[in-house]
């Protein structure tokens, strides 16, 4: 029991300065570039990051209670035994890819938002331009 709850923690902590470092790498070139949508992208990756960690941690934190349930000797139930199987451990095992297919759908759309308004905005200074031109072709 000691290896299973043991290992579950040191992997979860892990993963969890995984998690981290990865911020902290993209905060770091983030600072080195002067890019404006930089912060932006710092923001979707910590909120992707944290969501995947409160994730894990949500799914793993009744495998481990269990555990020490029944490392000091209080039953548990079979049944609670089987919902956790059937239940907890492929929700974990199926969330992660499902955040991180909906972090990068929501970061493509706002980028094409960011773009389609950029391409407005040439579109409508184009055709400001050409009409200024045409009055003074006129006049």
């Amino acid at each position: 029991m000691v290896i299973f709850i043991g290992l579950n923690f040191i992997i979860f902590v892990g993963i969890s300065i995984g998690q981290f470092l990865i911020i902290l790498e993209v905060n770091k070139s983030g600072k080195n570039s002067q890019a404006s949508n930089c912060r932006r992208r710092e923001i979707a990756l910590a909120k992707s990051v944290v969501a995947v960690v409160i994730t894990d941690l949500l799914c793993w934190v009744p495998i481990g209670i269990i555990g020490m349930l029944t490392f000091y000797g209080i039953d548990v139930s079979l049944e609670v035994y089987a919902w956790i199987i059937v239940l907890v451990l492929p929700v974990n095992s199926a969330i992660n890819p499902i955040l991180y297919t909906l972090s990068a759908i929501i970061r493509e759309r706002g980028r094409r938002r960011v773009l389609e308004s950029n391409m407005l905005r040439r579109i409508q200074m184009l055709t400001s331009e050409n009409d200024r031109l045409k009055q003074r072709r006129q006049s």
